[in-house]
C-alpha cells in the first residue's frame, strides 16, 4: 500500500474530503517542500509518510467547521499550513496566507502557481499585524502560530462579525484555554466547539477549537 493510499484512507475515516483526483496536488506539494527544504527551512518533517500525516492530513482536520464560500486567513503559515491543503479541497473558498518569514511567503507563492490554485495569496507580514490592511475574515485559523492568547490579538482586529477564530492544537490547549481565561472573558469569546484526534499512524494528539464573538 502506498503513501498516499493510506492518506486517503486516513481522510476516509476522518470524513474529510480528500478525493483520489487530488492526490497529484498533494504529491506536487510534497515534491516541492522536499526541494525546497534543502535550501530553505521549511519544516523539520522531511519523510513522505510523516509529511502526508503530520502536515496534510493535520491541517484538513478543521475543514469541516469552515463555512461555505468563507473568506480565511491562515495567521503564521510557515510552509502553507494548513491553508493551502484546505484550499485544496475547498476551492469554494478565499484564502489569505501570512507569515513573518519572507523566505517562506516565497514558497508559499511559489507553490500557489505551481499548483494552479485560484483565490489564494500569500502576504509578508509580521506576526503582531496579521491581516491588518487586508481587509476582514470570516475565519482566522492558525496551527502554529503561538498561544491563544496571541492568536486572539492578531485575529480579532480583522475578524468579521459573526465569524469565527480556529486553533489547532497540541497537549497544552488546556492550559493555553486557561491562561486566556481572562482574556476571553473580558471580550465576551465563546468556544463553540472542539474536537481532539489522534493522528493514523502516530501518537500525536490535535485538538481543535473553535471560537466565536458573543452576539
Amino acid at each position: 500500500m502506498t503513501v498516499a493510499d493510506d492518506f486517503l484512507i486516513a481522510a476516509y475515516d476522518l470524513q474529510l474530503p480528500v478525493r483520489p483526483e487530488l492526490i497529484s496536488l498533494f504529491d506536487k506539494y510534497f515534491q516541492e517542500l522536499k526541494f525546497w527544504n534543502r535550501r530553505v527551512n521549511l519544516t523539520r518533517i522531511h519523510g513522505e509518510r510523516e509529511v502526508y500525516i503530520n502536515h496534510f492530513l493535520d491541517s484538513l482536520i478543521p475543514e469541516r467547521f469552515i463555512p461555505q464560500k468563507a473568506t480565511v486567513l491562515d495567521i503564521g503559515s510557515g510552509a502553507g499550513f494548513p491553508g493551502i491543503p484546505i484550499k485544496i479541497v475547498r476551492p469554494d473558498l478565499e484564502v489569505t496566507l501570512v507569515d513573518s518569514v519572507f523566505k517562506k511567503v516565497a514558497f508559499q507563492r511559489h507553490l500557489i502557481r505551481i499548483l494552479g490554485l485560484d483565490h489564494i495569496q500569500a502576504v509578508h507580514q509580521r506576526a503582531g499585524t496579521a491581516g491588518e490592511g487586508l481587509g476582514v475574515f470570516t475565519v482566522c485559523i492558525s496551527r502554529a502560530f503561538g498561544s491563544l492568547l496571541e492568536l486572539f490579538a492578531a485575529a480579532l482586529p480583522v475578524l468579521d462579525r459573526g465569524g469565527q477564530i480556529i486553533a489547532l492544537k497540541g497537549p497544552r490547549w488546556i492550559a493555553e484555554l486557561e491562561e486566556a481565561r481572562g482574556e476571553i472573558e473580558k471580550r465576551g469569546i465563546v468556544m463553540k466547539a472542539h474536537e481532539s484526534v489522534i493522528l493514523p499512524h502516530t501518537r500525536v494528539h490535535r485538538t481543535v477549537l473553535v471560537f466565536s464573538l458573543r452576539t
